[in-house]
């Protein structure tokens, strides 16, 4: 109660820069304390597509 919580969907093609946001709002969101964690992974890097 009293947290507000959100969601940001950040899409667009491949080369549009959503990559590039994405990094940048996590370095802003870590220089004010407010990053907990961030990952960025290749789609094309199938050893993450499983549950293992």
């Amino acid at each position: 109660p009293g947290n507000d919580h959100s969601v940001c969907w950040l899409y667009g093609p491949a080369g549009a820069g959503k990559s590039v946001i994405a990094q940048t709002l996590a370095e802003i969101c870590m220089e004010r304390g407010l990053l907990v964690g961030s990952f960025f992974f290749w789609h094309t890097d199938f050893s993450w597509n499983t549950p293992e």
